[in-house]
């Protein structure tokens, strides 16, 4: 089903398939629709906040095929200073993927950190709704671009995981899945995480993490994370995964001091999938060397049983 704003006239749809019939990539409706290839910034008012996100098309989009969707969550502490939508593109990667996998990737951007479910952040306390805010973004894009709703996911770094699982937890009816890079879970969202429907999970995290241990944490005054494994067990039980995982390691391709083994719980319900991608050895980073995390990541979203 076509969602765009082309769909609002029959005859520009009509030229529209003509077009791309013809070999056309980039092709856009004559009110300022859609065109293939371009960066957007966008802002949108939510609970009286104008709130701001930016928008990678891909090279190859087009307009009458519905297009995957990445939501990709900067960190706010304290991995990269300011914490701003540029900093998660430039190390991410994703747009580069983007254009070869051919998904559109929305950057959020917080008003200072995210409202991750711990009653602990400034967003949290100072009342921020940051799931309303994602969830308005995604209903803006959605009704000008042609997107597979099917296919909407999430991604965050460092404290943007820990927000990145909120939204699987909270707004599963609109995530098919979700990846937390470099963070574990918030204990307070590991005992209300109820989601609505399985919720494919990649966790990625270092065993030397210093931020956000693998073990987890209780140095961070009222917020405390659990360990990657216990993050792990609550998406293997919400997704009524097998308790025993499949496991491997990447090759070792770099000579970087550390090593990826990677334990998979499969199948899950419903076609979900939960994996840990343990980075042993690895600090608080986004992984490089063996595994490229933004091609991983993505493939295992669109690679999910449809």
């Amino acid at each position: 089903m076509l969602r765009n704003k082309c769909n609002a006239d029959p005859a520009v749809r009509q030229a529209l398939g003509a077009a791309l019939l013809a070999g056309a990539v980039g092709v856009s409706c004559s009110d300022g629709g859609p065109d293939a290839g371009r960066d957007l910034q966008e802002t949108i008012t939510v609970d009286g906040r104008v709130r701001e996100y930016e928008l990678h098309i891909p090279a190859g989009y087009k307009p009458l095929a519905e297009a995957p969707l990445i939501v990709a969550i900067h960190p706010s502490t304290p991995f990269n200073s300011p914490p701003t939508i540029q900093a998660m593109r430039d190390v991410a990667q994703f747009d580069r993927v983007a254009d070869s996998m051919g998904f559109i990737v929305a950057y959020p951007q917080a008003t200072d950190d995210w409202a991750e479910g711990c009653g602990c952040t400034t967003a949290d306390t100072s009342g921020v709704d940051d799931v309303a805010f994602v969830l308005a973004m995604l209903d803006s894009i959605v009704a000008s671009w042609s997107v597979d709703e099917d296919r909407v996911f999430a991604v965050g770094l460092s404290s943007g995981g820990l927000f990145a699982e909120r939204l699987g937890c909270d707004a599963a009816n609109r995530f098919s899945g979700v990846a937390a890079v470099s963070t574990t879970m918030s204990e307070p969202l590991s005992r209300t995480c109820r989601p609505a429907r399985p919720v494919s999970m990649l966790l990625m995290a270092g065993t030397q993490d210093r931020f956000f241990p693998f073990d987890g944490s209780a140095d961070f005054d009222e917020f405390t994370t659990i360990s990657a494994q216990a993050a792990i067990d609550v998406w293997q039980r919400v997704n009524t995964c097998p308790s025993r995982a499949v496991g491997r390691f990447e090759p070792d391709l770099v000579d970087d001091g550390w090593r990826v083994r990677v334990d998979e719980y499969n199948p899950c319900a419903l076609g979900a999938m939960v994996a840990l991608y343990s980075m042993i050895g690895a600090d608080h980073t986004w992984p490089k060397g063996d595994i490229d995390p933004a091609v991983t990541i993505a493939g295992f979203f669109l690679d999910q049983e449809e």
